[in-house]
């Protein structure tokens, strides 16, 4: 599981753990796309702050959320998306951004996009079998 954030060398990570048999959990350009995608669908190439910023207003918009400020790690972070996200939104959201990129290896230029719901799948459902990326 990781970001993109500005590393050069993402497509290979990609690349490499597919080689080893893993399907990595990865979200270009940040985490935060993930839990953004439980409230709107965004398919606008942001900077990481740009994700925060708009994932405290979305937040915000709920009763009692006024004043949240994100902090990054919060072990707090799943029982409020699962308080008022939409997980399955979420996952929606990110299979219509990886649609987008269906026929292209270019991980990096993949922004905005994530498979982290591919993992949640996966978790929920260890049973299945995970598709491979190529």
């Amino acid at each position: 599981m990781f970001d993109k954030d500005d590393f050069n060398d993402f497509n290979e990570a990609i690349q490499l753990a597919s080689r080893k048999g893993f399907y990595p959990a990865w979200t270009n350009e940040a985490f935060e796309l993930w839990y953004l995608l439980h409230f709107v669908y965004l398919d606008a190439a942001i900077s990481r702050a740009d994700y925060i910023t708009k994932l405290e207003n979305e937040i915000r918009k709920h009763d009692g959320y006024a004043n949240f400020n994100y902090k990054k790690n919060d072990p707090g972070i799943y029982a409020l998306l699962q308080a008022i996200g939409n997980e399955n939104q979420a996952k929606i959201n990110a299979q219509k951004l990886r649609k987008f990129f269906e026929h292209s290896f270019d991980y990096k230029s993949h922004k905005p996009c994530t498979t982290v719901d591919v993992l949640v799948d996966e978790l929920e459902h260890p049973e299945s079998i995970l598709p491979t990326l190529e």
